[in-house]
């Protein structure tokens, strides 16, 4: 019970700390990460931060697949990649964290190939009529993401939502495409930071590679651990050390089964059906000694 309390304390806390809550419609929060250590910092200082007014470009209309939908959708917008090269990050910036406003968190490096094969748009207005585009875009219920209908709690968007034609990302091993896709549950982009990847993914590093391996393929888009991370689900520390109350075996059920009351609860948890034991294993040995640490490595290009 004191699980289930806190852990609905953390979500509503959550959903007004997220890095979402930063600007107005048309503006988007663009920042580098500052070296240091900020791990249990809930909001750390953000390096040349800039408000990004998005109606100084020129909207573009495109007719594209949209992965989260699952069908040809045309929209009016802003390729991402022209939003990318309108700020200026440090030189040792390589990779790009989106943050969402319901917390999630995806990064992608500054590849030209994972650009090109993603093609990201953020699209600001939606054209399902041909004569008319409208600022509205159509909510996704659980039953298009994991199987449930009437969902208490649909993805909705505010202002603007990013769009990728493949559900690919290449954080995720390619024997899990088609099972679990960060891009299918993300809302309305709200900013965008830049680090160096090395830097970044080491403040994960600690205890044994295996579960910093589980994290980084399957947990990082939703979940963080000591405010280090995405917000969409539990911090695996902060407020409550998940590991003191879930055993590897319960969280294998909580990943790998659909919940009966999900749609009634209107709980987010997509069922990732491949997951195994040892992964869980390795995960909760991996939360344990991140939760025990005072500190997490701290971010230093």
């Amino acid at each position: 019970m004191a699980l289930r309390l806190i852990s609905l304390g953390y979500l509503i806390t959550s959903a007004l700390t997220a890095y979402g809550q930063m600007g107005a419609v048309n503006s988007l929060a663009m920042w580098s990460r500052k070296p240091g250590n900020f791990s249990d910092i809930e909001n750390p200082e953000k390096n040349n931060l800039k408000t990004l007014d998005l109606t100084q470009f020129k909207m573009q209309k495109r007719t594209m697949h949209d992965a989260q939908y699952d069908r040809e959708v045309t929209y009016k917008g802003v390729p991402l990649t022209q939003i990318l090269s309108s700020y200026k990050p440090n030189d040792h910036d390589n990779m790009v964290i989106l943050h969402f406003d319901n917390g999630m968190a995806i990064p992608i490096m500054l590849n030209p190939d994972v650009l090109s094969r993603l093609d990201p748009f953020l699209a600001l207005e939606i054209c399902e009529n041909k004569n008319e585009c409208v600022t509205s875009f159509p909510s996704i219920s659980k039953d298009e993401v994991y199987g449930l209908s009437d969902d208490p709690r649909p993805l909705t968007f505010t202002w603007n939502k990013l769009v990728v034609s493949k559900a690919w990302h290449p954080a995720v091993p390619a024997s899990k495409i088609g099972i679990f896709s960060p891009w299918r549950h993300a809302d309305s982009l709200a900013g965008v930071e830049f680090v160096n990847a090395s830097a970044y993914y080491r403040q994960f590093e600690f205890g044994r590679g295996a579960g910093e391996r589980v994290f980084t393929a399957r947990c990082q888009f939703c979940h963080g651990i000591r405010n280090i991370g995405a917000r969409y689900g539990w911090d695996y520390a902060t407020p409550l050390p998940i590991y003191e109350k879930r055993s590897p075996e319960h969280l294998l059920n909580h990943v790998k089964y659909p919940k009966v009351l999900a749609k009634k609860k209107g709980l987010m948890m997509p069922t990732q059906d491949d997951v195994t034991l040892p992964e869980m294993q390795a995960l909760w040995q991996w939360m344990k000694v991140g939760a025990k640490r005072k500190t997490l490595p701290a971010y230093q290009p």
